[in-house]
């Protein structure tokens, strides 16, 4: 058990919802090794694509009074992209007004919403006091839904130079496989000429 007092908590991982677009090969919810051979079901499946994080019961646990130390929140989910959640613009507002010296920071595979909503992220997050949307792009077009499987290539194009363009603060997070390793200075090349502030890859 951890023991601290509310004053002391200053970076928060939110995993606002267990929505995914996307079906990758090593996420739980795509495991086989996580499939009970005698039903063929995925254990998780009962409560997999079920739930979001209500901005309630954000609102009520993470305020200027139970949280007064809170410098840095994180949207990065195990299960689901942040990008599902229908009220993650309504939640960054939140964060933003409580705490006006907040760092956000949010992982997606970048495959949802709209170019028009990206821009409206990117206004909304400018108002932070930093923040960073990481894009999962594992490859370039031929090879990213390799294991970012059902996520467009032109979609996410078009949503991150919306974002870029917008004035987001972008980083390109490359997941090296023996299908895209060769790609890494292309890929690298190709995130600066489209704005992406860094670029990083996961072993």
């Amino acid at each position: 058990m951890w023991y601290f007092k509310e004053d002391q908590i200053k970076d928060v991982h939110f995993e606002i919802s267990n929505y995914c677009n996307a079906a990758c090969p090593e996420c739980p919810r795509e495991d086989i090794s996580e499939i009970d051979p005698s039903t063929g079901i995925n254990r998780f499946s009962s409560w997999i694509d079920t739930a979001f994080l209500s901005l309630d019961v954000i609102q009520k646990n993470f305020n200027k009074t139970h949280t007064p130390s809170l410098q840095s929140i994180a949207f990065c989910g195990c299960f689901g992209d942040a990008l599902t959640h229908p009220k993650l613009i309504d939640i960054l507002e939140y964060f933003i007004k409580e705490f006006p010296k907040i760092s956000i920071s949010i992982s997606s595979n970048g495959g949802l919403k709209t170019t028009n909503y990206w821009i409206r992220l990117a206004e909304t997050l400018k108002k932070s006091y930093y923040h960073e949307v990481i894009w999962g792009l594992d490859g370039l077009e031929d090879t990213n839904h390799l294991y970012r499987v059902n996520v467009k290539w032109d979609k996410v194009r078009s949503n991150w130079q919306a974002f870029n363009k917008a004035g987001g603060n972008s980083v390109w997070q490359f997941i090296v496989f023996p299908h895209n390793h060769h790609q890494i200075v292309d890929a690298k090349k190709y995130a600066k000429k489209e704005g992406f502030s860094g670029f990083t890859t996961v072993i």
